[in-house]
């Protein structure tokens, strides 16, 4: 019966492998589809008038003798200037897409890219360099190479940055995600702070040229350009896949990784290193820094640092999906880790969303960090005058019979304290998962009831306070006093009125008396 359950959950799970890798060949048939109208889409539109069916027609047809699908006007718009833009555009977007899901893989973060680690910071200052130093201090350089000088030195910047950081983040011969992580950060920084010096030093036109270059463009694309950047992104591209087991295997944690047999060392280097050959040259497509920096200044504070609390988490790990976490007042299991936040669910089945911020700042405790071994205390109360040693031993009876508690670590009962009402014991178990722990509490605790009743040992009740209200006797009310002041008080008030109406007759006013 066993081994027909094994063999139908392994045949179960193979079907539901063999499911998802049929979605995904389909996603992935899909998408080449998509990419192929785009590419035809971009072929076609714009002043000239080839249609479609024409480039279609004429890419049929070749050099074939009398060809006219596209006349020589449209052949040369077609091929010399919206085919490289096109191929050019394919060869970017499948360098950021492989490096994108490298740097995800070796960083654990579904939201990493090249310029977490300050590649593109880094080719980007190497690239401002040529701008602004091109026609003076790097002069003899940018003349011996040519065209090749912006994007050599973009590599060159580049390379630097991901030496430098790899240095930094390696220790006895071991490299630290999280050194790397947030060496990059503080690196991209860094490189950015030498860029904006050379911006404030650049000229006019140097500065139009810079603007240009950094907003990006494939206008200026050319098969000549292509030639130089198409073999490094290509063999990039090549090389990626044969990192998938090893970073699969890495998502399970270093360790881990290393038990199965991955080089993990070599793997975060060939990663770094692909990374960069593939985006080194990528740096120009993307967006002013400045632009970024001015955002995060004005708006962006807390999702930045959510956004980085998060990349902390996810690279050292301190608690995992599934762990149970005491983060403040809030307890539970760990359900989601995301960039931004992270999803707690009580033992209510409440789900509470915590800043990743909180967690970075705040004291954070894990009961099942690296297993779910965990101790329970229960605290038991017995009445003076009772047998202290017959109920240690009863306590400690109990606390071994139970099939959850371990035999190692022992359990163990201490007597705590002399209370004001009771002799304080408490009970101290270790559990293989902690987890069950509110269930051995109530099995312990009925059980102490029972052999209680059955020992005749007391458990005493706490003493409640009883506070007495004096009740203060009412004093005796004398009528003929109030009649008497009642009536003194309305002769005063009639004196009153007729002394005033005496004196409006008289024709007297009434004088104020003087201030003292």
């Amino acid at each position: 019966m066993v081994d027909q359950s094994i063999a139908g959950a392994g045949t179960m799970a193979t079907a539901s492998d063999g499911d998802r890798s049929g979605r995904a060949r389909i996603a992935i048939l899909a998408l080449c589809l998509g990419l192929a109208v785009a590419v035809l889409l971009s072929l076609t539109s714009g002043a000239s008038d080839a249609s479609a069916v024409s480039v279609v027609g004429d890419w049929l047809l070749g050099a074939a003798p009398g060809n006219e699908a596209l006349s020589a006007r449209d052949r040369l718009i077609v091929y010399d200037i919206r085919l490289p833009r096109v191929t050019l555009g394919v060869l970017i977007g499948a360098a950021l897409a492989v490096s994108g899901a490298v740097m995800q893989g070796l960083f654990r973060n579904p939201l990493a890219d090249p310029g977490l680690i300050g590649v593109s910071a880094g080719a980007s200052l190497g690239a401002v360099s040529v701008f602004v130093l091109g026609a003076t201090v790097l002069a003899p350089i940018t003349s011996m190479l040519g065209p090749l000088a912006l994007p050599l030195a973009a590599f060159c910047g580049g390379l630097a940055t991901t030496l430098l950081l790899y240095q930094m983040a390696t220790r006895h011969g071991q490299t630290s995600v999280a050194t790397m992580l947030l060496a990059g950060i503080a690196l991209a920084a860094f490189a950015m702070a030498l860029t904006g010096i050379l911006i404030f030093m650049a000229d006019d036109r140097q500065l139009r040229d810079l603007t240009f270059w950094q907003l990006g463009s494939l206008a200026g694309a050319t098969w000549q350009k292509i030639g130089s950047v198409g073999p490094v992104i290509v063999l990039a591209l090549a090389a990626m896949p044969f990192l998938a087991r090893g970073l699969n295997a890495l998502a399970l944690g270093e360790a881990t990784a290393g038990h199965l047999g991955i080089p993990v060392q070599r793997l975060k280097y060939t990663a770094i290193v692909g990374v960069s050959a593939a985006g080194i040259d990528l740096s120009n497509l993307a967006l002013v820094a400045g632009a970024l920096s001015l955002g995060i200044g004005f708006g962006l504070q807390n999702v930045v640092s959510n956004f980085v609390s998060g990349l902390i988490l996810l690279a050292e790990r301190p608690f995992k999906v599934g762990d149970w976490i005491v983060a403040g007042e809030i307890s539970g299991t760990v359900k989601k880790i995301s960039v931004r936040a992270t999803e707690i669910e009580t033992f209510q089945r409440q789900s509470v969303i915590l800043p990743n911020s909180n967690l970075i700042n705040n004291a954070v405790g894990n009961w099942t960090h690296r297993n779910k071994l965990g101790r329970i205390d229960i605290k038991v109360g017995v009445a003076y005058g009772s047998d202290v040693k017959q109920a240690h031993a009863v306590l400690l009876e109990i606390a071994r019979g139970h099939p959850l508690v371990l035999k190692n670590p022992e359990p163990f009962v201490l007597f705590t304290n002399f209370g004001a009402a009771a002799l304080e014991f408490e009970i101290r178990v270790f559990l293989a998962d902690v987890m069950n722990g509110n269930i051995v509490q109530n099995d312990i605790r009925f059980a102490v009831l029972d052999v209680f009743a059955d020992q005749h040992i007391e458990i005493p009740s706490a003493p409640r306070a009883v506070v007495e209200t004096k009740k203060h006797e009412a004093w005796p009310i004398d009528d003929d006093k109030i009649e008497v002041d009642f009536a003194e008080q309305e002769q005063a008030k009639a004196e009153a009125v007729a002394e005033t109406k005496r004196l409006a007759r008289s024709g007297r006013k009434t004088r104020k008396p003087d201030p003292d």
